[in-house]
Order: structure tokens, then sequence, then C-alpha cells
């Protein structure tokens, strides 16, 4: 009810301080006689008539702002002819966020102006009116539309473009808001009338962009204006013989007029709507086979089977939001040539305890290599792997995921100083990552200790002993005989025998071949994948995270492909570049692009060209 009234009742963000202070984290709950005498006060503010008059666009409006380092204060005010003096129409303030509360003092003023102006937008848009700051500068900063700025205050002089006013000096002393900005309310992320209107706004934009409905005067001038639907009523008129509309001739009809042509109970669409009636087809945006139905149904031009293939086949709309395409094929990756050449790192966790597991695989053997680290930062894991490292030896690549760990500039340091070649993967595809296998038994381990209240330090000890001894699925050898050229005794009896490494190497090779040869197969024929082709200068959509079930699949904005690494593309359009594994794409035919994406696309390869060069 307070929320509600708000705007009828001033200085309220005082009069509910004492109220407001019980809903913060950590404060005790003492309802104190501050608290009862700001509940009775606010009370009694419900209960009094308020002296708030209706806004009347045709009176003089001023906007009275003020900023202190708390928060921001905006009161609506209009001249009464009839009074001849200043009426409150409505108030509004707001707390400054920790990150505004760092802004200059000239900042914060400025930023005052932004929100009286559209906190209150419904009342100024389309009118005069007035601004009054307590904060001389701001004067000239936008009253003059040639004066230099920092960015910030150059953005939100932008922001206000849609607002005819002009701004006024006030002294402190003469500003209502003064107070109201030291005392703001808490800030809310939307209010419902916010919400509101910007459903009021959604839906107008949705019904001012439907097609509308082709009418049959539009038909008869566009044919009148079509040279080959007059030539052919022509011929249908006289009974003339023509060889293009032989097969059909029979089945033809024409008005007096010559500006209705039918084919049975069809009209015949001419050239310059058929574009429109496709599009009115296709409203609700049903698929290729559907809409060729609907139009064979009420409308008939020559190839109209083609034309609205290729039309839905350009429909971005229908991109983004139908299925997603089959994914690649799986790319088999050869066993490194020895043990400890390639590795692979990641971090699980974290765990109950607040740690996180710092997990090393080598490429070649499978042997799995953890460490407990209570922060994931580089100062941290470099200790680690260099601990790793000493006891195995340098390896020669190491791959990573795009963590930020990873991509620390002490990580890249420490890489270059051991002669390591460090390559990330495509970020969001942990596929690419041999780590990422060994991560669901090891993960299974740790739960099962949770789950039988064991330590499950020592239960990680005990699976990390039998998993470097059990024969790997791929190489068919144990990870541990693989690293060591030998077996790994465990609890389990076992005869005393012999490796013979240079056998071992050459037939783990070809196993591993195999295995992954087969593995590739099942895969791909289990996912029906289909490879496809895309080339540098190709438009895609990207995968978009969802949240909720109708968000589309893909993002519906098109991008153009800039480079192609194997599986992993970067896409970019303006002011925006992405990196994924080619399944993320998923590419689209050029004439589905709006005249406004055209545009952006043309200057970004306006932008790549100045780059090449530069």
């Amino acid at each position: 009810m307070i929320t509600y009234c708000a705007r009828f009742i001033q200085d309220l963000a005082t009069l509910t301080a004492p109220l407001r202070k019980l809903t913060k984290k950590d404060i005790k709950y003492e309802w104190k006689e501050s608290q009862q005498r700001a509940f009775d006060t606010l009370q009694e503010k419900l209960n009094e008539k308020t002296t708030l008059p209706y806004f009347d666009p045709s009176n003089d409006t001023k906007l009275i702002v003020d900023a202190s380092p708390t928060g921001l204060a905006a009161i609506l005010i209009q001249n009464t002819p009839s009074q001849n003096d200043e009426t409150v129409v409505a108030y509004g303030s707001r707390a400054l966020t920790e990150v505004e509360q760092r802004y200059s003092q000239t900042e914060r003023e400025a930023l005052a102006i932004v929100f009286g102006c559209e906190h209150f937008r419904l009342f100024l848009y389309g009118i005069h009116f007035t601004i009054y700051t307590d904060h001389k500068p701001l004067v000239s900063i936008f009253q003059n539309p040639n004066s230099h700025c920092p960015a910030r205050l150059e953005r939100w002089r932008l922001r206000l473009q849609s607002y005819n006013f002009q701004i006024h000096y006030r002294p402190g002393h003469d500003n209502p808001s003064d107070y109201m900005s030291r005392h703001p309310m808490n800030t809310t992320s939307m209010t419902s009338q916010d919400s509101e209107n910007s459903e009021y706004y959604i839906q107008f934009i949705a019904e001012s962009t439907t097609p509308k409905a082709m009418t049959l005067q539009q038909i008869r001038e566009a044919t009148q204006n079509d040279p080959t639907l007059q030539h052919a009523a022509h011929i249908i008129q006289k009974k003339l013989m023509a060889y293009l509309l032989r097969n059909i001739k029979d089945e033809l009809t024409v008005s007096n007029d010559k500006n209705i042509i039918l084919r049975d109970t069809r009209i015949v669409i001419p050239k310059s709507l058929r574009a429109d009636a496709v599009r009115l087809a296709h409203v609700g945006h049903q698929g290729i086979v559907k809409t060729k139905s609907l139009m064979r149904e009420k409308v008939w031009f020559p190839l109209i089977d083609s034309f609205v293939k290729s039309a839905i086949d350009s429909c971005i709309p229908c991109h983004a939001t139908g299925r997603p395409k089959p994914p690649q094929p799986l790319l088999m990756r050869e066993i490194p040539k020895e043990n400890f050449d390639t590795v692979y790192i990641d971090f699980l966790g974290p765990l109950s305890s607040g740690e996180t597991l710092f997990v090393l695989i080598d490429g070649r053997s499978r042997y799995p290599v953890t460490k407990i680290m209570k922060k994931t930062d580089a100062p941290h894991l470099i200790p680690y792997i260099d601990e790793i490292f000493a006891t195995f030896g340098l390896p020669k690549k190491v791959i990573s995921d795009n963590g930020p760990p990873f991509q620390s500039k002490e990580i890249k340091r420490f890489m270059d100083d051991n002669g390591i070649q460090h390559k990330t993967i495509t970020p969001l595809w942990p596929q690419a990552n041999e780590s990422e296998t060994f991560m669901k038994p090891l993960t299974k381990a740790i739960r099962t200790a949770h789950l039988q209240k064991q330590n499950w330090r020592r239960t990680m000890q005990e699976f990390l002993l039998n998993y470097r001894a059990t024969p790997h699925t791929t190489t068919q050898v144990a990870p541990a005989t693989l690293m060591f050229g030998r077996n790994t005794r465990t609890r389990l009896p076992q005869t005393d025998t012999k490796t013979d490494n240079n056998a071992l190497d050459h037939s783990v090779e070809q196993r591993d071949k195999e295995q992954r040869q087969r593995m590739k197969e099942y895969a791909d024929r289990r996912r029906q994948s289909k490879t496809t082709t895309m080339n540098i200068g190709d438009y895609v959509l990207v995968r978009q995270q969802k949240h909720n079930k109708f968000t589309p699949n893909f993002d519906p904005k098109p991008l153009r492909i800039i480079t192609v690494k194997g599986t992993m593309i970067t896409a970019e359009r303006p002011g925006f570049a992405i990196t994924r594994n080619q399944s993320f794409f998923k590419p689209i035919k050029t004439t589905g692009l709006s005249s406004e994406d055209e545009e952006e696309m043309e200057d970004s390869d306006e932008h790549e060209e100045q780059r090449g060069r530069q």
C-alpha cells in the first residue's frame, strides 16, 4: 500500500527509514519506539487528503533534480494559471549503487537529470519542460551540443535526445529536492508501472509490424501495372495460342478490365505482390509444407513452390526458433608419441569443504594426477603445476579450458619460461578436453564417499590407485603400466610379469586408433551427424542460452564468419564477436537479412578492411 501511494507522500524515504533498516541483512529485528512512530505516521499519511493535483499537459512543467553522495531525487512541478503558483505533481528518489557512489559530483548530478526524465517519462514525452539543477556546469554541458564531455556524460546526453527541455541553474538552498536526494528510497529493478508500459510498447510494435491483409484493390492495381499479366490477360480474352500457357490455358479466366486473373478459383498474384503474399501466408511461421499448402489453396503464380521455399529458407525467425542442425562428425585425435608430451588440465569443484581439485591427465597413458587446492588463482596454482612437472618432466603442450586462472599473465609467463605450448580449447566445448572424461568417475567416487559418510580424501586416493591400475577402455593398458613401464601393485593378488615396453608402445597406438574409430562410428551413427561446411564470409546464427521454453534456440541477429580453425569458428557483427565450436552455428542465406542487418554487415566489412590495412 505504501509503495502504491509513494508519489503522494512527501519525504517517504525519510519516513520509512526506521522500517527499512529492519529489512537489511545481519540486522537484529528489534521493534523500538522509532519504528512504531514511523508506522503510526505512515498510517496517518494514508488517511490524509492528498494535495497533489492531476498533471495538465497545457501547464508549464518543471523538473527539479538533485544528487547527493548516496541518492538521487526529482520533483515534478507545474504552474497552475488559476493560482499562479507552483504545485507538486509527484516526487521521485532512489539510492545510488556502490558503483554510482564513486562517480564524480558532476556525473552524479547529470545522472539525477537522467533519472528524473526517465522516472517521469510518461508526463514529459512530447512536451517542453524546464529542468532546474544546483550544479551550474551541467547547464553548459547539456545546452551546448558542441561541448566536449566524458564518454559517460556523452552517453547520457544521447539518452535524453528524445526529450524537449531547457536547463537552468537554481542554488542548492532553493532546491527542494536536496533533502530527498540525501534520504533516498531503495532502488527497485522495475515497478509495476514500468512493466505495464513495457508491455504496451511491445504490443504496439508487434501490431505495427504485422503484415496487413492484401486487398482486392491492391491486386487490381498491381495486375494493371504488370506487363506479363496484362499480356496473358490479352491472350486469354482473345483466345489466342500461347506456348507458355498451353498447359493451363483452359483453367485461366480474366475480368473484363483485365485486372483480375483466376486459375480455377485461385487469384493469380502479380509479381510485385508475391513476396507480400508469401509473407502473409507465413504469418505464424509454419513450415515449408504447410505454407505451400495454404498458398496453393488460395492463390497461384508461376514457380510458387520454389518461391515459397526460397522465402522460408531466408526467414531469420524460423532459423532462430527451429531445430538445431545435426551435429558434426567426431574428429579423431592422434595419440601422442611419448608419455607426458601432451597433458590436459582442469578444475573439479568447489567441493563441500570449499576446496577445489586440480586435475592433470596425460594424453598418451591417461595417467591422472590430482591436487587439493584452497584457492584457484594463478599464484596458488603454479606451485602445484611446478611440483607435478618436477616429478614427470616438462610436457611439450598443455591443453586447458578458458577459465580465468588459465588465461592469466602469470600462467602465460610460466609456460613461456619453461618452453611449453599452452593451448586453450574452444569456449563452451568441454569435449575437447581429455580430462572431462576422467571427471565423471572421480565425481562419482567423491559423491559415494559423502553418501556413506566416509573421508572423501581417503576415498579419492583409493579410487586413484585402482583407476591407474585398471586397463583403459581405449588403450586396453593400465595408465600406470603405460606411464612407468611396469605393473602397479594393488590390494588384489597378482603374479610377477614383465612388460615388453617396445611391443607395448606399438600395440597401444594401434588399439587406440582402432578403438577411437569404433567410438567415432558409433557416436556419429547414434547422433545422426552430418558434415556441414562453413567458410569465411558465410552468414550464421549462434546458439544461445535458453531461459525458458519459449527462448529461441539461436540468437536472431546474424553474424559473419571471420576465421575458421578446424572446428573452431569466430563470427562477428558490429560491436560483438564470438568464438565457438562449429556445432554452435547455423548457416543462413544472405537473402534473409533485413536492410538494417545488411547495413550493419557492410559497416563491419569496412571496419575489417580498415583494420587489415592498419
